[in-house]
């Protein structure tokens, strides 16, 4: 006979849960639009004001080459002069359309960017007739000392609106980011303790509906999903061979933090341990898959799960249920995860699990960009995060992470593949057209703006008006419409002399055909492989300081440092290695030492495996004496 009382009650119960998941999702949703809008305010002011230095320096060197304009010169002369200011005008003009645009919605006010607009317009007009009398035939240069004080006036006009366009911005900023976060703070924890109630409540729910059809680990999901606590599994010792899983939330094999999962996976495996890779297999990245071949051919076992988007949050029951399944599958003494999405599935998948060991990796500065992430790496149930250079662990701890629990264990190269003794380099240059007697520049990484592919073009347009001889090559993947973006930009700038040469796979030769490679990148990561790769083969690097690249770059010992968004500053520094071979041979063979001292694979292999052990050895040491039993998945019933 139907109860209709007990129905009653589960329909209210299932209305209740809906209702109040829907109002923890869509309190959530909001929470990010705001934290993006906030990041967006932070962003702008950041970019904003480098565009105004960028734009300030243009200025002054304008003012410089006006003031030259009032020497006595010969016809020779002139030309050049007029030359230069040309170049100076054509230099504003750009660092003015750069600056205009800025969509700055929260930083400038549109009248303010019209009047500063009007002034410089005025200034280039001056200019150019300046540049009209110095291209009269005939005399010294027909400039008046008042024609030059008039337009040197006006320049400083521009700087002086553009300083304090930029101090308004830069408070704009500030009040941006120390008012308004922390009024978002508060909501974001609230709307995190209202997802994580729903989530209980939803996954009890799942529990009690497959009751029927497997009862015993349904009781056992519901007691210790739902009062998780930190209480220390029963295991046993740990033995000499350990069973590792590396899951990954890339969805293909060419990015450096990939590169590095399966690099360490497959010395793993070689050193005699049971080592599964779960991957990312998003529907519309199946061709990616074959990028995972190689390393499949090498040995190692990959499995392949849905995770979505690797830049989300929010996670697919369904994906969360089905990671829990496989994990499930898979003895395991280790689960190590690469990257944030990777952490929250295992999270997720992993409630009344516990593995004995969960290790996070984090290869880069970049702050949380969600509070359930924070959240995520500031848990109890993450026993370590493995930080790639030692500016990560700094950031993370500046993230209120315990530095406890963060080691720093550099990255790592293949010493067979990175070995310059065993690439020709005579055959990699033909293979690429290039000459013998050419001096060729490399770039290796993603085409995007994190990598700053705008510095090294501008760089390289300023090295090749003086050194014919010099050719650049850029080497790295890239959405459509920026790879087509940059394209245009180094034909405008550089002419056939800027070859973009897409995703390679043959980095190794590529680096073997160069004689300086450049890296630009601007910050967000952790410590750049294509650099560490670099000096594997003993090139000579110049590399911006930021992040952890100072840890491996050592200014005048193993490469030059340089400042971020500095082409000119990079341009001299390209062009003192230029004229120095012997520099150049220096500074390769001391960073090759470098790397081959800290950062292979005989290195790092071992490391980690320490780090997995002394998890291992305190875990069962809280578990306290006579607990032994089975550890990781084995522990749970079937």
């Amino acid at each position: 006979m139907l109860d209709l009382t007990s129905l009653r009650s589960r329909v209210s119960v299932f209305v209740l849960l809906v209702a109040f998941g829907a109002l923890a999702y869509f309190s959530v949703r909001e929470v990010e639009k705001a934290q993006k809008e906030i990041d967006l305010i932070l962003d702008e002011g950041v970019v904003g004001l480098d565009r105004a230095e960028d734009m300030l320096q243009s200025l002054l060197d304008l003012r410089a080459a006006v003031i030259s304009s009032l020497l006595p010169a010969t016809a020779a002369d002139r030309i050049a002069l007029a030359r230069e200011l040309d170049d100076r005008l054509a230099a504003l003009d750009r660092q003015n359309d750069r600056l205009a645009e800025l969509q700055l919605e929260h930083m400038l006010r549109e009248d303010e960017s019209l009047a500063l607009k009007g002034l410089v317009d005025v200034a280039e007009e001056s200019v150019r007739q300046i540049v009209t009398q110095i291209r009269t035939p005939g005399g010294d240069v027909a400039v008046s000392v008042r024609d030059a004080t008039d337009v040197s006036a006006e320049i400083d006009a521009c700087a002086a609106e553009l300083h304090a366009l930029s101090t308004r911005v830069a408070g704009r900023a500030r009040v941006a980011d120390s008012e308004i976060p922390d009024a978002l703070t508060n909501a974001q924890h609230l709307t995190v303790a209202m997802a994580s109630l729903s989530f209980a409540i939803a996954l009890f729910g799942l529990v009690r509906v497959v009751a029927s059809r497997r009862s015993a680990v349904a009781e056992y999901v519901a007691k210790r999903a739902l009062g998780r606590t930190a209480r220390v599994p029963v295991m046993a010792a740990p033995e000499p061979r350990l069973r590792i899983v590396h899951v990954l939330s890339h969805t293909d094999a060419t990015r450096g933090g990939a590169i590095q999962a399966l690099l360490l996976a497959r010395e793993q495996k070689r050193a005699g341990h049971d080592v599964v890779v779960i991957a990312n297999s998003k529907s519309r990245h199946r061709a990616a898959h074959a990028t995972f071949r190689p390393w499949m051919d090498a040995g190692i076992e990959i499995r392949f799960l849905p995770m979505g988007a690797p830049q989300r949050v929010w996670m697919s029951p369904r994906g969360v249920m089905r990671m829990r399944s496989l994990l499930r599958s898979i003895p395991h003494d280790v689960i190590h995860v690469h990257r944030d999405r990777a952490l929250l599935y295992v999270l997720a998948a992993t409630a009344g699990m516990e593995p004995p060991a969960l290790i996070s990796q984090r290869g880069t500065t970049r702050r949380f960009r969600h509070v359930v992430i924070a959240v995520a790496h500031r848990s109890p149930c993450v026993h370590r995060i493995v930080a790639v250079a030692q500016a990560v662990k700094d950031s993370l701890v500046e993230q209120n992470v315990d530095a406890a629990k963060v080691e720093v264990v550099y990255g790592s190269f293949d010493v067979g593949r990175f070995d310059p003794e065993r690439v020709d380099r005579a055959r990699a240059r033909r293979e690429l057209g290039i000459a013998d007697d050419q001096f060729v520049l490399l770039a290796l990484g993603e085409l995007n703006p994190r990598k700053d592919p705008a510095t090294y073009i501008d760089a390289f347009a300023r090295v090749m008006t003086t050194h014919p001889e010099v050719v650049a090559l850029h080497a790295g993947d890239a959405k459509a419409e920026r790879r087509t973006e940059y394209e245009r930009l180094g034909a405008e700038r550089c002419g056939e002399r800027l070859r973009f040469l897409g995703w390679r796979p043959d980095v190794p030769e590529l680096l073997a055909a160069a004689d300086v490679v450049v890296n630009a990148s601007v910050g967000d990561e952790g410590l750049t492989g294509t650099v560490r790769e670099a000096l594997a083969m003993g090139k000579a690097v110049v590399c911006t300081k930021t992040d952890g690249n100072p840890e491996l770059i050592e200014d005048g010992v193993t490469g030059i440092l340089v400042q971020k968004r500095k082409p000119e500053v990079m341009a001299r520094a390209i062009e003192t290695l230029l004229a120095d071979p012997a520099l150049r041979a220096r500074l390769g063979a001391a960073g090759r030492q470098r790397v081959l001292e800290r950062m292979t694979l005989a290195v790092r292999v071992p490391r980690v495996e320490q780090i997995y052990r002394e998890v291992l050895a305190e875990r069962l040491a809280a578990a306290g004496p006579g607990r032994a039993a089975p550890v990781g998945n084995a522990a749970l019933p079937p």
